[in-house]
């Protein structure tokens, strides 16, 4: 358990660009379904409690709370590893399906990595693809086919792999163990800073667009539907209303249009009095 919490589990929260958005259910519990393990395997670690309720203050050696192994590492590590990707693959491909496939935004971890381009973990995979002659460059990977399947199971693997050597330096070294889960902690803080800034500088310039769109509708400059669409962004905005519904305006009236009655009474009356001898 302390090698998959502190080892790709921790690292996720940077591969995954978790961040502490909170008034998003969907990024807060996917952070803290990365970021707990870790935290509750720190303090159990590092300061255990006897049977009695007694604290024990943990020594900064390798017997500090017991000891790790290569073989521990590597091999329960990996057991684990492997039965819980057997059962995801088990729940996604035949338990639910047919769900995945009737709704698209039913969103599992194959599904954001072969969408997201721009991501490491899929130009690395398009990368090695590409130059192991298994795709064209032009090539991109579809969540539906196979290749796209086997591609990022194998590079979950890999990403594993990779990510375990971590566990031995943070279990025998508190400083380090410290360090690097306060780090990837930070990370998350600073995605959720950084998405607010983004959505909020968004929406002061929202208000400037909709005060142009109004003054001037048929101006080159007036937000397109791409830009309005923008606003919706993840619900920090209310959905488009039609531009005479906008800050209170009135609805705009066409200079050709037929005047109001009001208007067409007066005038008759003027004609009627200029007739008059």
């Amino acid at each position: 358990m302390f090698a998959l919490s502190n080892g790709p589990l921790l690292v996720a929260i940077a591969v995954w660009r978790n961040s502490f958005v909170f008034h998003s259910v969907d990024r807060v519990t996917t952070t803290l379904v990365h970021a707990l393990p870790p935290c509750l395997t720190y303090c159990v670690r590092w300061y255990p409690v006897e049977t009695d309720g007694t604290p024990v203050a943990a020594h900064r050696a390798l017997d500090a709370y017991g000891s790790i192994d290569w073989s521990d590492i590597l091999v329960n590590s990996m057991a684990a590893y492997f039965l819980w990707q057997l059962a995801y693959i088990v729940q996604t491909e035949v338990v639910f399906a047919k769900q995945l496939e009737a709704d698209d935004e039913l969103l599992t971890s194959l599904k954001w990595l072969s969408r997201d381009r721009t991501g490491a973990m899929y130009r690395l995979c398009h990368w090695l693809s590409v130059r192991l002659r298994l795709m064209a460059p032009g090539d991109v990977f579809h969540e539906k086919s196979w290749q796209t399947k086997f591609t990022f199971w194998g590079a979950q693997l890999v990403y594993t792999l990779v990510t375990l050597p971590l566990v031995r330096l943070m279990f025998n070294s508190h400083a380090a163990h410290t360090a690097l889960l306060l780090s990837f902690l930070m990370v998350t803080l600073w995605n959720g800073a950084s998405f607010y800034i983004e959505v909020f500088s968004h929406r002061y310039n929202w208000q400037f667009d909709e005060t142009a769109t109004i003054a001037a509708p048929d101006a080159p400059d007036a937000p397109d539907a791409r830009r309005r669409g923008a606003r919706e962004l993840d619900g920090m905005a209310p959905p488009s209303a039609p531009l005479h519904q906008c800050a209170g305006a009135a609805p705009l009236q066409d200079d050709d249009s037929e005047p109001p009655a009001a208007a067409t009474a007066a005038a008759t009356a003027a004609t009627a009095d200029d007739e008059d001898p």
